[in-house]
């Protein structure tokens, strides 16, 4: 469609890059390198007034996991794609204090440690800490999430 196809139609930077196509669960991550993005990412810009450290580490939880599931699409292999309409239907619970959270969600992660560790921590202070969901109301996310991504990882 592009009259030069070697030009790239687009070069912007944002605040943080939500992977479109994902494995075991999709991943928002800050931009702190400042990269330009291509279709395989989706730029997140937040508004001026959030912080970006926040938004991201409030992203990693069973019920934004659930959401992501339930707005996703699954393709074969076991897929799940996001694209921007459907990214903006998850569910955050933001909070501006979660920044102090996202050291130690990023260490977990790079370090491999299991999606289910991690999201017993961030549940635990993001949902029922801050928010006040019960352990019952926890679990039933979690299940939904792992039950949506099973079945969808069960089709590769």
């Amino acid at each position: 469609i592009r009259e030069d196809w070697y030009v790239v139609p687009s070069i912007k930077k944002s605040d943080a890059l939500f992977i479109r196509r994902n494995n075991l669960y999709p991943r928002l991550i800050v931009n702190e390198a400042e990269a330009y993005t291509t279709d395989t990412m989706h730029r997140v810009n937040t508004k001026p007034n959030a912080d970006i450290r926040a938004f991201t580490a409030s992203y990693y939880n069973s019920l934004s996991f659930a959401f992501a599931e339930i707005v996703g699409r699954s393709y074969g292999g076991g897929v799940l794609e996001l694209m921007p309409s459907e990214v903006e239907k998850i569910l955050l619970p933001y909070n501006e204090n979660h920044s102090d959270l996202l050291p130690e969600i990023d260490k977990m992660i790079r370090d491999k440690v299991d999606i289910d560790t991690i999201l017993e921590y961030t549940d635990n202070i993001l949902l029922k800490q801050t928010y006040g969901l019960t352990d019952v109301e926890i679990s039933t996310a979690k299940r939904i999430w792992k039950k949506l991504a099973n079945r969808r990882l069960g089709r590769k």
